[in-house]
C-alpha cells in the first residue's frame, strides 16, 4: 500500500508518521488549522461507488480505517461508520465499537459484502489486544487477506491520528506496486541501526526515498 512519505508529514506536526523523525514544536492553533485545510484540499476525498437513493438509508457506509496507534510504532486498523455527504464522499468515520451486533442485528446499510469483512475483522481481533477498544494491528494471514479484500472493494482509508478520522481527514489507500526490501545497517552518529531498506519508488528523488514508514507481518 502506497502512502508516500511527502503525504504522510503533511498530516498534523504532533504526529510524526516516521519512526526516525524528530519531534516537531508545537504550533499555534490557527497554523496548525490552516496547515489541515490544505492537507485536505491537496489529498483526494474518499469516495465510496455508491448511488444515494434514499437518504435516510444510504448515508452511512462501512469502512476500515488504517492509523499510527499512539506511541506511533505501530498502525491499528479500525471498523468504522462513515457518514457520507450527498455526492458519495466521506464526511467523517467513527469507530464501532459493538463488533458482533452488525451480525445479530445488522444496520440497514450493512451490505452483503460487508458481513464477510466483519467475520474477518473478528476473527483478526480474536486474542488479541486490541488498540483504544475498537482498533487492532492487522496481522497473520486473516489480516493479510482482510487488508487484499480492502483494497480490492476501495474501502481501507489512512488518517494520521484518530481525531483526525472523525473530522473527516481520511485518505483513500491503494495498492502499490511490489518492491524489494533488505535490512541494513544505518550510520546514526556513535550508533548503527538495523532497519529495513526498500526500493524506492518510480521517478523518486526526494530523500529517504528508501524507507517506509510501517512494515505489517
Amino acid at each position: 500500500m502506497d502512502l508516500t512519505r511527502d503525504d504522510a508529514r503533511e498530516g498534523k506536526p504532533a504526529t510524526p508518521l516516521a519512526k526516525h523523525d524528530t519531534a516537531a514544536p508545537a504550533l499555534p492553533a490557527p497554523i496548525a488549522a490552516w496547515l489541515q485545510r490544505v492537507e485536505a484540499a491537496a489529498h483526494p476525498q474518499p469516495k465510496l461507488d455508491v448511488e444515494l437513493k434514499d437518504p435516510k438509508i444510504a448515508q452511512y457506509k462501512f469502512v476500515y480505517v488504517l492509523a499510527p496507534t499512539s506511541g506511533g510504532r505501530h498502525v491499528a486498523l479500525c471498523l468504522c461508520k462513515a457518514r457520507l455527504k450527498p455526492n458519495g464522499e466521506v464526511a467523517a468515520a467513527s469507530p464501532v465499537s459493538e463488533v458482533f451486533s452488525l451480525l445479530s442485528a445488522p444496520p440497514a446499510y450493512l451490505e452483503g459484502d460487508d458481513e464477510d469483512l466483519v467475520r474477518f475483522f473478528i476473527a483478526m481481533r480474536s486474542g488479541a489486544a486490541s488498540q483504544g477498544g475498537s482498533a487492532t494491528e492487522p496481522k497473520g494471514k486473516v489480516g493479510a487477506i482482510l487488508l487484499e479484500m480492502l483494497l480490492q472493494q476501495d474501502k481501507l482509508l489512512w488518517a494520521n491520528s484518530w481525531p483526525d478520522m472523525s473530522n473527516g481527514l481520511i485518505y483513500p489507500l491503494k495498492q502499490g506496486p511490489v518492491r524489494e526490501a533488505n535490512l541494513v545497517w544505518r550510520d546514526e552518529g556513535r550508533t548503527a541501526r538495523l532497519g529495513w531498506q526498500v526500493e524506492p519508488p518510480s521517478g523518486a528523488t526526494h530523500t529517504a526515498a528508501d524507507q517506509i514508514d510501517y512494515m505489517l507481518p
